[in-house]
């Protein structure tokens, strides 16, 4: 073969590749729906698990913890004017498609039963504590501990907030303290991800 021959055979060879890397992700792609829960997937580009069916969608949680902060500088333990809240809805959120994302209600009662902090409607937020324990077995572990939205005992205590360890134990910390933050979110059934199956 001469030169120009084997630049076109090798065209022809990466457009058959591409068309193989298509048929690949087209039978990797499905609706978060038809996942197990506790599965893991790509979405947006980021790996996420998903837990089960919630408020009319699939929650989830991302794969990893995204980012180490202070859940308030203020050491308040109200997730609606945490510092937490602020990153995942002003920064965390822009890298996503709004599109899927249901609306995700949390239930801010306090561990204690307090209800003074009521509830909170986002896009995007964190676990509570009584969605961690119901999904326990489906959380991964992280490498690091991480902030839920359920404060100790607001009433009583405005500075604590709940955390999980590595082991997955829960505890209380200032919530001025740094730990990782989980985003959690409700996707729509329909919504398409693609399998995570870690290196192919």
């Amino acid at each position: 073969m001469n030169k120009q021959e084997l630049e076109n055979k090798k065209k022809q060879l990466l457009e058959e590749l591409k068309a193989v890397e298509q048929q690949i992700e087209e039978q990797d792609t499905v609706e978060v729906s038809e996942l197990e829960n506790g599965e893991r997937f790509i979405w947006c580009g980021r790996s996420w698990v998903k837990l089960g069916a919630e408020q009319g969608g699939i929650l989830c949680v991302a794969a990893a913890i995204v980012k180490k902060m202070a859940f308030s500088d203020d050491n308040d333990a109200d997730y609606k004017k945490s510092d937490a809240k602020n990153y995942l809805e002003k920064t965390f959120i822009k890298s996503l498609d709004k599109d899927c994302l249901l609306d995700y209600t949390m239930d801010l009662t306090s561990d204690n039963g307090d209800k003074v902090l009521g509830e909170y409607t986002s896009k995007i937020g964190l676990l509570t504590c009584d969605l961690k324990r119901k999904y326990f077995y489906q959380i991964p572990q992280y490498d690091d501990w991480w902030w839920t939205c359920t404060a100790w005992g607001y009433s009583s205590g405005a500075h604590y907030v709940h955390h999980v360890c590595t082991s997955g134990v829960m505890d209380i910390y200032g919530a001025y303290s740094t730990r990782g933050v989980v985003p959690a979110c409700i996707l729509d059934l329909k919504t398409k991800i693609r399998h995570d199956r870690g290196d192919k």
